[in-house]
Parts: structure tokens; C-alpha cells; sequence
């Protein structure tokens, strides 16, 4: 599939993976899509709840392992100053929570408050596009506006809205 394409179809993950000596096909495509569908999905759901954010992530999360391209996007990513930032910050909680004299349950529950860092490791592998990155931020915006004019229609107690 990489050969019939040319280079202006491709990102620049497929770039590499070529010159690498790499293949793909259509079923690791769709599951990178679909890891990347569930990231926007995951930006929608983000102002709204807690749960079906989790759901997207862990979806998102799943589908990128499944596409079978980890191993070229995590060489790639190493290389990026956010990724490292974060993967360090991650260590350094990590660090903390062995050093610490507190108990393993409560150090492990105060260490798991920052595992979404790791999710912005995998956010940045996956939004290697424009496209995706663009989409992510505007369904993110249109959420956060859509909860805006929600709540200024609780606050007015406008007809239709639930009241306090």
C-alpha cells in the first residue's frame, strides 16, 4: 500500500516507516485512525465527563498498540522535547513514590493522579498529522463553548435548563 501512494500522501510517519524497510496495510491504517478518531473523540468528551474520557483514552490507547506502529512512533517521539518532559516528570513521580516512607497504597494512589502524563506521550505520536491536531483543538473549543453556553443558561435559569 506504501508503494502505490506517493510521498504527498503520506505522512511523515509513513515516510519513515518506508525508508525504514517497513509495510503496512489497511487493517493497522484503520486502527490509527481509529486510535486517532477516539483522540478526538476523547477532546469532545473531556469538558463533560470524566468517564467517557477515560473510555476514549483507553480506546485511543488500545487501537494505537493494535496498529502494529509503536515501535516506529516511540523511536520518533524520543526525539520530542514534550515526550521527554514528560516521561521524566512521570520517573520523577515514580522516584518519589519509592522513596517515600508513606504507605504503598496511598503513594500509589497520589502516583496515579499523574498517569495521564504518559497520555500526552501517546497524544503526541498520534497527532503527528496538521489534520489531526487541528481537529483535536477545534472539538476540544467547541466543547468548552457548548458547557459555556450551557452554564450560562443554568446560571440565567433560562426555560429548558435544570435549575440549582
Amino acid at each position: 500500500m506504501l508503494d502505490a501512494m506517493s510521498s504527498s500522501d503520506m505522512s511523515l510517519l509513513e515516510r519513515e516507516a518506508k525508508a525504514a524497510g517497513f509495510t503496512t496495510n489497511h487493517y493497522q491504517a484503520v486502527m490509527l485512525t481509529l486510535a486517532r478518531g477516539a483522540t478526538v473523540a476523547m477532546a469532545a468528551a473531556l469538558p463533560f465527563s470524566t468517564a467517557a474520557t477515560n473510555v476514549f483514552a483507553t480506546i485511543a490507547f488500545f487501537a494505537w498498540i493494535l496498529s502494529g506502529k509503536v515501535l516506529i512512533q516511540v523511536r520518533r517521539a524520543a526525539r520530542d522535547p514534550v515526550v521527554l518532559g514528560a516521561i521524566a516528570a512521570t520517573l520523577l513521580v515514580l522516584a518519589g513514590v519509592l522513596w517515600s516512607s508513606a504507605e504503598l497504597t496511598a503513594s500509589a494512589e497520589a502516583a496515579g493522579k499523574y498517569r495521564k502524563l504518559i497520555l500526552l506521550a501517546m497524544l503526541v505520536v498520534l497527532l503527528d498529522e496538521p489534520r489531526w491536531r487541528v481537529a483535536v483543538l477545534a472539538v476540544f473549543f467547541g466543547s468548552t463553548v457548548l458547557l459555556l453556553l450551557a452554564s450560562i443558561g443554568v446560571y440565567l435559569r433560562l426555560p429548558g435548563f435544570p435549575t440549582l
